[in-house]
């Protein structure tokens, strides 16, 4: 967005699809981050589940409930899951790691 002309502008709040900046002017995002908001800004349902997470915690140090279910729920279809810190190198690291489950035509998911 910050290519596009007004440019500069100041955000003040976002929602769906919309970001609205300090002047009251409402613009389609048309990017949503270029995939991680496919839901768009501020879904009701991320949003609620986040808060849901949010008051158990979010820093455990060990393996979290959450994390045991997703494990046990998709093991019939997931042949590797791996939980990384994000880092540049992790990315790359699951790229590799993913082009060669798809050579393998095996399923792998990455969570950053």
């Amino acid at each position: 967005m910050r290519a596009f002309k007004p440019f500069p502008f100041f955000t003040t709040h976002t929602k769906g699809s919309r970001i609205y900046d300090v002047d009251g002017r409402e613009f389609i995002d048309f990017c949503l981050a270029y995939g991680p908001l496919v839901l768009g800004h501020r879904n009701d349902e991320v949003l609620d589940a986040v808060k849901e997470q949010l008051e158990r915690g979010w820093l455990f140090g060990t393996i979290s409930q959450l994390q045991a279910y997703s494990r046990n729920s998709s093991k019939r279809d997931i042949n590797l899951l791996v939980f990384l810190k994000e880092s540049q190198k992790n990315r790359a690291d699951s790229i590799l790691i993913l082009t060669s489950f798809l050579f393998l035509r095996k399923t792998f998911v990455a969570l950053m």
